[in-house]
């Protein structure tokens, strides 16, 4: 059985980052990134329910049976299992919702 990547770094956390849309309506984003030099793919996710729910730290639910994806009640990911692998994790409000 093949072995996934490994953690290997820290995370740095940029809070609030302001981002501003092609009309000009600004979003706020958290940015979860290796502490490292260099370019690393990024992860993007938006929710509705504010960017802070996102990376509370709650125990896995086990997958239903038979589903192919995991069935938690964080939809942007694991930032704790993702950045350590080499990733930048960017977790931002949706319009209308949070900042």
């Amino acid at each position: 059985m093949a072995q996934g990547s490994q953690p290997k770094y820290k995370i740095k956390e940029e809070k609030n980052v302001w981002v501003t849309m092609s009309d000009g309506v600004r979003l706020a984003v958290d940015v979860y990134r290796p502490v490292a030099r260099g370019k690393f793919p990024a992860i993007l996710a938006m929710s509705a329910y504010g960017k802070e729910v996102q990376v509370l730290q709650m125990p896995l639910q086990p997958r239903a049976h038979g589903s192919l994806t995991w069935d938690g009640v964080i939809e942007a990911g694991d930032t704790n299992y993702i950045v350590p692998r080499g990733y930048v994790h960017v977790i931002g409000d949706v319009r209308g919702s949070g900042d």
